[in-house]
Order: C-alpha cells, then sequence, then structure tokens
C-alpha cells in the first residue's frame, strides 16, 4: 500500500487544526472595533469573501468587538433561555445513561467555560450583528482577518440563504438532523475561508498565533465529554468536506440549492453520496411502552443519535481524550439507516432506555449488535448470555440490559431491573 499524503489543500486544513471556533448566539452588549485604518481592510475582505462565495451583500455587515467577561455574561443568559425551551437538561440524562456523559458533570456551566476562553467569533442572526470576541483595542491581525471572513459567509447565508430559518430549524428534537444542518452552515463557511487563505498565505502566521492564545485557557477547562469534541469538530471539518463535495458537484448553485433541501443525517455528511443520492434515513418509531411500566414511570426524552454519535458511543473514549473515531467503531455504524430512542424515568429516579435502530442489511445490524454488547460488557465488567436467537442479556447490579437483533433491526434495552427489561423487550416483540 502506498503511504498516504496530503494534498495541498489538505496540508493548509491541517495547519488550520487549531483553536479556532466560531457560534451562533444571542444579543448582548458591544463595543466599537477600534481597528487601525479599518475601512479598507474590512472591506477588501468583503469584497473578496463575497466573490469567493459569488453571492452579495445586501447590508454590509461592521464588526463589533465583545470582551470574553460580556460573552460569558451572554452565554450564561443564552443558555438559560434555551434550557427553558429545549430538552436541554433531559438530553444530558439521556446521554449519562447511555454512557456519552460522565455522572455528576455539569454540563452547562463546562460548556459556558470552554466557549468563552475559545470563541474568536460569532454572527447574531436575530440581530444581524458580527461580533469578534477580544479586547477594545483590537488590531487586525491574522486571527482576526480569519475570523472576519469567516463570520462574513455567515452574513451572507443570512442575507441570502435563509440562515435565521435554517438555524430556528436546527432545535428539531433530533439531535442528528440538527448537527447535519449545522454542518451545512459552518461547512460552507469553512470552505470560504479555506479557500481565502490560499490566496493570503501572509495570514497564517498571524493566524495561528492569535488562536494559541485561547489555547492556555482551553486546556485549564478539559475534561470535556468526546461526544461534544466530535460533534464540534464534525460540524466543521466533515461539513467543509461535505460542502466540498456539493460544490465539485454543481458549483456554488449547488451548495445555494442545500439550503433549501438541507442534509438529515450525519450519514449524509459523511458520506455525500447519499445526500447527492437522496439516501435518506428509515423512519423509526417506537410503540406504545407506558404498559411495560407501573404507573410511577414517565416518557421524559425522546430523540435520535445517528451515525456520528453512535460512532462516539462504541470508541468509548475517555473524558478529556479527542482522538479520531477508530475503524473498529466506523465500521460498525457505517451501515447505520436510522434510530430512535426513548428515555422513562421513574419517581425514585430510576432510568429506562430503550433504542431501535435499523440497518442497511442483516450483516450491518449483526455487526453493530456485537459492537454494542462488546462495549456494555466493558462498561459493567461482565459478561452477556444468550435468552433466545438473536438475543442476549447482561445482568449487573443496579442495571438490567437486553439486545436483540431481528434481520436488519436492533433493539438496546437498559433497565433498572431484569423484569423490566423482559416486560419491554415483550412489549417490542419483533426488533
Amino acid at each position: 500500500m502506498k503511504p498516504r499524503t496530503l494534498s495541498g489543500r489538505q496540508a493548509r486544513r491541517a495547519c488550520l487544526a487549531v483553536w479556532l471556533v466560531t457560534a451562533l448566539v444571542t444579543s448582548g452588549a458591544s463595543a466599537a472595533l477600534a481597528w487601525q485604518d479599518p475601512v479598507d481592510d474590512l472591506a477588501r475582505v468583503r469584497a473578496e469573501v463575497a466573490t469567493i462565495r459569488d453571492l452579495r451583500f445586501t447590508v454590509d455587515p461592521d464588526p463589533v468587538v465583545l470582551t470574553r467577561p460580556a460573552l460569558r455574561a451572554r452565554l450564561v443568559e443564552t443558555f438559560r433561555v434555551e434550557a427553558e425551551r429545549t430538552n436541554f437538561a433531559t438530553e444530558a440524562r439521556a446521554f449519562r445513561t447511555f454512557g456519552l456523559y460522565p455522572d455528576n458533570l455539569p454540563i452547562a456551566p463546562l460548556l459556558i467555560e470552554s466557549s468563552t476562553v475559545s470563541l474568536v467569533g460569532l454572527y447574531l442572526p436575530d440581530t444581524d450583528e458580527l461580533i469578534l470576541v477580544g479586547d477594545d483595542d483590537a488590531q487586525l491581525g491574522g486571527l482576526e482577518e480569519w475570523t472576519y471572513a469567516h463570520e462574513l459567509v455567515h452574513a451572507l447565508q443570512d442575507q441570502q440563504l435563509g440562515l435565521d430559518q435554517l438555524f430556528n430549524a436546527r432545535r428539531v428534537e433530533n439531535d442528528d438532523v440538527a448537527l447535519a444542518l449545522g454542518a451545512l452552515i459552518e461547512g460552507d463557511a469553512s470552505l470560504v475561508t479555506t479557500i481565502y487563505l490560499e490566496s493570503h498565505p501572509e495570514v497564517l502566521p498571524g493566524l495561528i498565533i492569535g488562536s494559541l492564545g485561547t489555547l492556555p485557557g482551553a486546556l485549564r477547562i478539559g475534561g470535556v465529554p468526546p461526544v461534544l469534541a466530535h460533534t464540534g469538530a464534525f460540524t466543521y471539518a466533515a461539513g467543509e468536506r461535505f460542502v466540498e463535495r456539493l460544490k465539485e458537484e454543481g458549483g456554488w448553485e449547488a451548495v445555494n440549492a442545500a439550503y433549501v433541501d438541507p442534509p438529515v443525517s450525519t450519514e449524509q455528511i459523511l458520506h455525500p453520496e447519499k445526500y447527492l443520492e437522496r439516501d435518506d434515513p428509515t423512519p423509526v418509531t417506537l410503540p406504545d411502552l407506558a404498559p411495560a411500566f407501573d404507573e410511577a414511570w414517565n416518557l421524559i426524552h425522546e430523540n435520535a443519535l445517528g451515525e456520528l454519535q453512535i460512532g462516539v458511543l462504541l470508541d468509548d473514549q475517555a473524558v478529556g481524550e479527542f482522538a479520531p473515531v477508530s475503524a473498529t467503531a466506523s465500521d460498525a455504524t457505517a451501515g447505520w439507516d436510522g434510530d430512535t430512542y426513548q428515555l422513562w424515568v421513574d419517581e425514585r429516579g430510576h432510568e429506562a432506555l430503550v433504542w431501535r435502530s435499523v440497518w442497511d442489511t442483516t450483516t450491518d445490524a449483526n455487526e453493530f449488535a456485537t459492537a454494542i454488547r462488546d462495549r456494555e460488557a466493558e462498561r459493567y465488567g461482565t459478561t452477556w448470555e444468550a435468552i433466545g436467537h438473536g438475543s442476549g442479556a447482561l445482568n449487573a447490579a443496579d442495571v438490567s440490559l437486553r439486545v436483540k437483533r431481528a434481520g436488519d433491526r436492533v433493539i438496546y434495552i437498559l433497565a433498572p431491573e431484569a423484569e423490566i427489561a423482559d416486560a419491554l423487550l415483550d412489549r417490542l416483540g419483533g426488533a
């Protein structure tokens, strides 16, 4: 086998694998930007970004500066508002039950602190503001120029492609769809800034030096669950590869068309041919599970993981670790075709997780069923026993698991006791 080499664009992307994160958040206090002779520089960057992206600004966005203390105050308020109108808390509980989040790790404070130290720019579709994070006397350097170019793409998306509607659509009750939409949005901006930097190599040294300024604070945070690190990186890196593939197929017109008919799964981002061929996920539902529980139990959360997050789940990296998902985990999820899960809780705080997935082939389903059994056996330090054709049971302290494969479908059940797990398995019947 020949050693793999990087193309020029891939090499430049590798150089850009530094602490650069942008986000879409809501409003707050800001200060005017104080660059030296900024008008010509800002106009030049705006013109070049518009030319690269082949879109035109209806209004030229002038940047403002938000200091990090002000950013933190805004993030605190943003998380408060979002937590009230979304399923943030119940999703976090589901992720803890899956083992994607450690027990007793406060996710919202972690996200606030990590965002405060690492964010360098943001565009606010609600208020049409383009914000750079820094001091009030910030000067235009490589990091600021790169960030401004990136956020300008979000302004173009907002003005020409309905970013606000697409961003609101990310609040769907399906993580996999939300991640796919995020990858389209951020991948678009990332590709434009990659092309921009190819014409401005002089920006790269300042970009790297400026980025290193966020590194010490980010390292102090630590403790980020791998699922957060991977989903964050996915929207930029995999998103850029996805958008580049669309552009290769049909130019920027094909990218623009994706805002009207967007990708609907991380599978389509990871494998762009599945989007181009409109290989959409198979809808997966669960029956009414209430008869399997007594009246003390309630359904509190329903969602989907999708190919990306299932791969992270199977890879089972340690908190604070961030490495590419292993080939074994990737292979076990490559045949994903749809999934849905429900989290039920009782009055005593016990949890029951019911998860159904469908796969492209019986072989794919069997590979996943084997992988999830292996993962859970290691997690709980015990072994599975066969309880029927395609079914297995794992019983440990305070938890009872069932995994059943039938054809191209797999059922996973986690319950506090065997009686509940078996009742749920009976309720689901054939997978």
